[in-house]
């Protein structure tokens, strides 16, 4: 029924609008809480356990798969600041590396990354290359090397093999984004494997490439 200013009748009711006023449908607002969540959780519990990984992308890079880049980068930045305020505050000076997780998780779904282990793990590693070159002049002139993270013990053992700050952090980068993405990125295509595909549809009506 077309409900369009110039074939409504008159007193006629208007037919609902599927999005809010955030510009997002109700299925995408709970894929970005299930995000931040997922983001949130993971994160905490590796930082608790110290160990050398994040894990917490993982909500960000799903997000970004089913929905693209809008909601994945607004589940990013909202998780790094709720980890902020749990004890983590160094998260929020990371948000610019969950953009740019979330611009390339969206891309890496255009181009089928998640469509076997394979590629995903491919896509991961590029991804972790890419994060750990960014977040490495933050971790590096923001905070010394020294997040309190799991992975601040790299980081001192490349600087006491007698690399500088910056190369430290960078490799320090590279020796855990890498891995920690390449895990992200296979778990998601894990998941999005076992998606009906009418729940993809939900949020990718439109454009969705096939999973198989």
């Amino acid at each position: 029924w077309d409900q369009s200013p110039a074939h409504r009748v008159p007193g006629s009711p208007t037919m609902p609008s599927s999005h809010t006023s955030s510009g997002f449908s109700g299925p995408v607002l709970s894929l970005i809480a299930f995000a931040i969540a997922l983001n949130v959780t993971m994160g905490q519990v590796v930082t608790a356990l110290k160990i050398p990984l994040y894990l917490d992308m993982v909500g960000t890079i799903l997000c970004a798969a089913l929905a693209g880049f809008r909601p994945a980068a607004v589940a990013a930045v909202s998780g790094n600041v709720i980890a902020a305020t749990l004890g983590s505050p160094a998260m929020l000076f990371f948000a610019p590396v969950g953009i740019i997780v979330a611009g390339i998780s969206a891309t890496a779904f255009r181009l089928r990354a998640f469509s076997s282990p394979v590629t995903a793990s491919m896509a991961g590693l590029l991804q972790g290359a890419i994060a750990a070159t960014v977040s490495a002049p933050i971790s590096a002139y923001v905070f010394g090397g020294v997040t309190v993270a799991g992975t601040d013990l790299i980081v001192a053992l490349y600087r006491g093999s007698g690399f500088g700050l910056l190369q430290s952090t960078w490799l320090q980068g590279l020796t855990t984004d890498v891995p920690d993405k390449i895990i992200s990125y296979v778990l998601v295509a894990g998941l999005l494997q076992d998606l009906p595909e009418r729940v993809v549809r939900r949020f990718r009506p439109h454009h969705r490439p096939k999973i198989p």
